[in-house]
């Protein structure tokens, strides 16, 4: 049966056709690795963010002034470098193709969107601390103000001067 040069020339093509295949999945699995290393890579980067955005925090606590503008910005940076880092894990893990992992793909979209949300948090944060009051609620004050003294016939810019007052004695 192998003496037929038909047969022979199948198992030639077979071959040739079984190493390219070969081949291809070893360049296809060097590239998943190559992912999962700088995915590893980004773990660890985040691990020391997460640990010194905790810093932060803590020594945020007992700052005032200029020194808790400068520990807010570092905040923020921190922040930002840990949505940058979760993306590029979005963006690796995607790259496997057919060997990406769903959940982890989720589990960084995740992490994306709960870290953006901090970072909104800590704008309202900022006014907060020096206001001691968040924006909304300073806004309703100030709003109230004006219509309890237009209401009487007061002189609004008055009642606002006052308001202003009144928030910057507390």
């Amino acid at each position: 049966l192998w003496a037929n040069p038909l047969f022979a020339g199948v198992a030639i093509v077979s071959g040739v056709l079984g190493a390219i295949a070969g081949v291809f999945s070893a360049i296809a699995n060097a590239k998943v690795n190559k992912a999962n290393e700088e995915i590893e890579r980004q773990q660890e980067l985040l691990d020391n963010l997460s640990y010194s955005y905790d810093q932060l925090q803590k020594s945020a606590e007992k700052a005032f002034g200029t020194e808790y503008i400068q520990n807010y910005q570092r905040q923020l940076a921190n922040l930002e470098a840990q949505v940058e880092a979760y993306e590029k894990q979005l963006s690796l893990e995607r790259s496997k193709g057919k060997k990406a992992d769903e959940e982890k793909i989720k589990d960084y979209q995740n992490q994306i969107r709960d870290t953006k949300d901090a970072i909104e948090d800590m704008y309202g944060s900022l006014s907060e601390h020096f206001l001691g009051t968040d924006l909304t609620s300073a806004a309703r004050d100030f709003a109230s103000a004006w219509i309890e003294a237009y209401k009487s016939f007061s002189n609004t810019t008055d009642a606002m001067k006052e308001k202003f007052q009144e928030m910057i004695q507390n």
